[in-house]
């Protein structure tokens, strides 16, 4: 019976061309599990090429809607899905090595891509992704290679930008040795007395792991990188405005100049820029502005979380919306305006972190991660948009 019901199930649909019309449309409309479910069962009743590669592209097209939306591992076999359908497209293993890389397993990331390179050597995307692969791994050389290749082939901004960096980065650190911990793997200028400092500096780090992990409840399974500079060293490394006193871009990158005067304020750097490390793997697209406000709670523990926008708010200063937040603060030039930011930022969510807790808190960023909006990850976890929340916080804080 069942079988008699599917076939005419099948006719009343237009057989399998009817099943792949309806498939677009769902593809068009966003429906990428609703577009899967229909033409596979095209695909189950016609091997028809049209209908092959249409499966193809709503199974990367879904795999990229899982990635977008942190759901890592099916992004995985979506892409690997693709691949089987249509083993010549360049851009299923690039994406499949980009899940690999958001994964953060540089191994499977890197043999994928090796094979699309194989395969499509003139595809210039397969070399964005190697180029950042090598600079996640520190192969400056390899990185800088890659990219260089992209712009050969075709010319592109970001990955020029990229380049630069790579370029910045393998300028100033020729001469850095490294030194490791269980988690950190830490490099610097090579001098005598630098080791000492090295070996300090990772007890730093260890502990600001410790505070964090414990806190937010993930500890992440890799080593973090991080770099230690002098001043003029950061600056020619990070091309970072004079404001910025430490950075997280996939490594955590430090100024220091006098260790003995600095070790207090280096920690809680340290646990700032670990933070954001964290945060990267919790919910990798989470807007700036939380991301830098529970980094800033854990700089100094909460103690001074509403001294600086309080201040402001009595010099008159303009407190922006969450909403218009700029989607970076690190690449801004006017250091008054980014204080303002950073200062909203963290009086607010060490406000939502007071008033709901640190497990709600948590679950918030965990929602974010999951691909939820602020707006819905606020209702789910808080029970009020931001809108509500943002008047509350400026009533109670502000006032």
């Amino acid at each position: 019976m069942s079988i008699l019901l599917a076939a005419v199930l099948l006719l009343a649909g237009g057989g399998a061309a009817g099943l792949n019309e309806r498939a677009l449309a769902k593809l068009d409309a966003g429906d990428f599990d609703g577009a899967v479910t229909l033409l596979e069962e095209a695909h189950r009743a016609s091997d028809d090429e049209v209908i092959v590669k249409n499966l193809a592209v709503a199974r990367n097209n879904r795999g990229l809607d899982h990635l977008n939306h942190g759901r890592t591992w099916k992004a995985v076999s979506d892409f690997e899905a693709a691949i089987r359908l249509r083993p010549d497209e360049a851009l299923f293993r690039v994406h499949l090595g980009y899940a690999w890389l958001k994964a953060r397993d540089h191994g499977r990331a890197e043999g994928v891509l090796l094979e699309a390179r194989r395969r499509h050597p003139e595809f210039p995307k397969v070399y964005d992704f190697l180029g950042f692969l090598y600079y996640a791994k520190d192969e400056l050389e390899r990185s800088i290679e890659a990219y260089e290749k992209r712009i050969e082939l075709e010319p592109n901004d970001w990955a020029a930008r990229q380049l630069e960096r790579a370029r910045r980065e393998f300028a100033v650190s020729a001469d850095y040795v490294d030194r490791s911990s269980n988690d950190f793997t830490l490099k610097f200028l090579g001098s005598g007395a630098n080791h000492a400092v090295a070996d300090a500096v990772l007890v730093i780090l260890e502990d600001a792991r410790a505070t964090v992990c414990s806190d937010l409840g993930h500890y992440p399974v890799d080593r973090t990188m991080v770099l230690l500079y002098d001043d003029e060293a950061f600056r020619k490394a990070t091309g970072a405005h004079d404001w910025v006193g430490g950075l997280y871009d996939g490594k955590i990158r430090l100024p220091l100049r006098d260790f003995g005067r600095q070790k207090k304020q280096l920690a809680a750097t340290a646990r700032h820029e670990y933070t954001h490390r964290v945060i990267a793997d919790l919910a990798p697209n989470c807007p700036t502005w939380v991301n830098e406000g529970i980094a800033e709670w854990f700089e100094d523990g909460g103690v001074t979380s509403h001294d600086a926008i309080r201040r402001l708010a009595a010099e008159k200063a303009e407190i922006p919306s969450f909403a218009e937040m700029p989607a970076s603060f690190a690449e801004q030039s006017d250091a008054a305006r980014v204080r303002v930011q950073y200062a909203a930022s963290q009086s607010f969510l060490a406000f939502l972190r007071d008033r709901y807790g640190l497990g709600a808190l948590r679950e918030f960023v965990l929602g974010l991660g999951r691909g939820l909006e602020v707006d819905e990850a606020m209702r789910k976890t808080f029970g009020y948009p931001l809108a509500e929340l943002e008047v509350l916080w400026r009533r109670e804080i502000l006032r």
